[in-house]
């Protein structure tokens, strides 16, 4: 007998328990856990008859498979018409709200990371705030999935939060005005004129694709070095870390899983040479480094293909399933566990950046116009080569320093980066000098 339509039966001939005691076939008895079953059965005809208002059974029956699945873990869900939808938009890359990746914790909804360039970002929203209240209902009495609905909403409505931040004493309130949020999961730029920096918000279907792209257009203007941003990235299509993690990597594993079903034991491989032929790269990762990010961060640590700067990762290293029920509704089930090509496991442990480098407001001990040089002196001798002198005036209109001094305020990970990454691009100019 298929174990649905058994546990089906199983449970209509408990729904007389209140009345009679019911007669059970022994089969059943056997492989079914019937004094849990009654015990349910006689909870649900008791809030059926005696709730203070009427409920229909379709709304029961409902609440209690989200019941189910919300105690599973923080990421397994049951998915209505709303939320099916919601998911396919954010795998596409496009939804109404506020642009914020969040996950159920205690009386609240924790922040794995704003993404970029969204009204949460502008607002100022961080990875680790807590939101409590989400205009007039705490979360709390919303429910974490009724809290994740109310933060989504049509563009140009405003939504307000009160956040627990960590140094922060009492609420803060936020206000924020949603947008559709249709983010480009890949962008770059050059830094220093040959470093690649190449950042990815969110791994959505084309973002292997993207990054190649990015990659080709950065080759091309005749970069040494890369640098991947999987800062705040939450995660997103497993297979997009394995397209993205390929273009740096020879033939190899680069992920494998295992769950309970022989289904859910993947081994996920590169097919395609190092798409940037041997360069140096770089990974920024932090706590808001989630999932897939985690995935492309562990494989290229595993080859030492890559040197990890930053903060230890989110520790998310569990796949979801997504299951249709029917043609609207669906279950999200965690059905495996990642490792990378070393085994390491990835779940609530993270993956430790080779060189730590944490988040921080840095400040020059001494302001640019303040320092002493030869050039400052009265009747100091011109340069030996003929070059202009390098003094306080020059110092103030130096657009290179500035710029560095800007990002070096803005984002001191960053700036590291950029500077070990000048070393590593020395370093394998000196190793390719013929003797």
């Amino acid at each position: 007998m298929n174990r649905f339509i058994a546990l089906t039966i199983a449970l209509l001939s408990c729904a007389g328990a209140l009345a009679e005691e019911p007669t059970v076939d022994p089969a059943v008895e056997a492989e079914f856990p019937m004094e849990e079953l009654r015990r349910f059965t006689a909870i649900y005809e008791q809030i059926r008859v005696n709730y203070v208002s009427e409920l229909d059974d379709k709304t029961m029956l409902e609440n209690a498979i989200k019941g189910l699945l919300s105690n599973l873990d923080p990421h397994s869900s049951y998915l209505d018409a709303d939320d099916f939808v919601d998911l396919r938009n954010s795998s596409e890359g496009g939804y109404g709200g506020i642009g914020v990746e969040i996950v159920g914790e205690g009386s609240g909804v924790r922040v794995i990371t704003p993404i970029d360039e969204t009204p949460a970002a502008a607002a100022g929203i961080q990875a680790g705030d807590l939101i409590v209240q989400i205009d007039d209902e705490t979360v709390r009495e919303l429910g974490v999935e009724e809290a994740i609905d109310a933060l989504s909403g049509e563009p140009g409505s405003t939504v307000t939060l009160q956040i627990i931040r960590e140094g922060s004493e009492g609420l803060i309130e936020v206000a924020i005005e949603r947008a559709r949020i249709n983010v480009p999961s890949v962008r770059h730029q050059v830094f220093r004129d040959n470093i690649g920096y190449i950042r990815v918000s969110q791994f959505q279907e084309d973002s292997g694709a993207e990054v190649k792209a990015a990659i080709t257009a950065l080759i091309e203007l005749s970069v040494d070095g890369i640098i991947l941003d999987l800062r705040n990235n939450p995660g997103g299509v497993v297979n997009a870390a394995r397209d993205m993690a390929d273009l740096f990597l020879p033939p190899s594993l680069i992920v494998y899983t295992e769950g309970q079903m022989a289904a859910n034991q993947l081994r996920l491989s590169g097919t395609t040479p190092d798409f940037i032929d041997g360069r140096p790269i770089i990974v920024l990762i932090n706590e808001g480094s989630a999932s897939a990010s985690e995935i492309v961060a562990g494989a290229l640590q595993d080859y030492n293909r890559a040197l990890l700067v930053g903060t230890r990762s989110f520790g998310k290293g569990s796949m979801q399933t997504v299951v249709p029920i029917s043609e609207t509704t669906a279950v999200k089930l965690t059905t495996a566990l990642f490792f990378t090509p070393n085994g390491r496991s990835i779940q609530a442990y993270g993956i430790l950046p080779d060189v730590v480098v944490e988040r921080a407001r840095v400040e020059a001990v001494q302001p640019r116009n303040l320092w002493p040089s030869e050039a400052d002196l009265s009747g100091h001798l011109a340069n030996g080569e003929g070059q202009e002198d390098y003094g306080e005036r020059e110092r103030l209109n130096d657009s290179t320093t500035e710029a560095a001094t800007s990002l070096f305020k803005r984002d001191n990970q960053l700036f590291s980066a950029l500077n070990i990454m000048q070393g590593m691009i020395a370093n394998s100019a000196v190793n390719s000098t013929p003797e």
